[in-house]
């Protein structure tokens, strides 16, 4: 028997595999493999939760920062131009009439009145954009997270409200200005 196992050695192939390994690619009901396809995803969308959560600080930080740039700028704007027609307005018709450049200081508020109107239109019409990219970021993570994923958003309507009314003042004040220097009186 021993001569017969070893003839059948010696006829056998070279390059015999090995019987434990698998050439074919893992099968996908495999529970291993869905385990770690389940995991990759979690991972992917735990991230895309994370940047999409980043984008929602980042506009709410920026929403700040405008609201309280644009008080600046309107606080700036009502010392300055009040500043200039305290001055205008406190002169003599004498004083006016000897120092006819004195009219001109009315042109710098007029100036600053249609700069600020446009400045606040341009940000407010950036506003409506910028609403609408933070409708997109809270829907999508609404369906990220469910269905009360953020309770709490803030009304960016509001700094549109400002800036429509101080445009609007704006604007106001520009014409009142350029009349009162174009023919001297109201």
């Amino acid at each position: 028997m021993t001569q017969k196992n070893s003839k059948s050695s010696q006829n056998a192939p070279l390059t015999k595999e090995p019987s434990n390994v698998s050439i074919s690619p893992p099968d996908i009901s495999d529970a291993s493999v869905v385990d770690a396809i389940g995991k990759d995803e979690k991972e992917r969308r735990v991230e895309r939760r994370g940047w999409l959560l980043e984008q929602y600080k980042t506009h709410v930080d920026l929403y700040k920062q405008y609201l309280d740039l644009t008080v600046k700028f309107d606080a700036f704007y009502y010392i300055a131009t009040g500043a200039i027609l305290s001055f205008y307005f406190t002169r003599t018709k004498d004083e006016l009439a000897t120092h006819p450049d004195i009219r001109l200081s009315l042109l710098f508020p007029i100036a600053m009145s249609l700069s600020f109107a446009l400045v606040y239109i341009i940000g407010y019409l950036e506003l409506k954009r910028k609403i609408n990219v933070m409708g997109e970021i809270v829907r999508e993570l609404g369906r990220e997270k469910g269905k009360n994923a953020l309770m709490m958003v803030p009304n960016f309507n509001i700094l549109g409200v400002f800036l429509i009314l101080a445009a609007l003042f704006k604007f106001l004040i520009a014409i009142a200005l350029g009349l009162y220097y174009a023919y001297g009186r109201l």
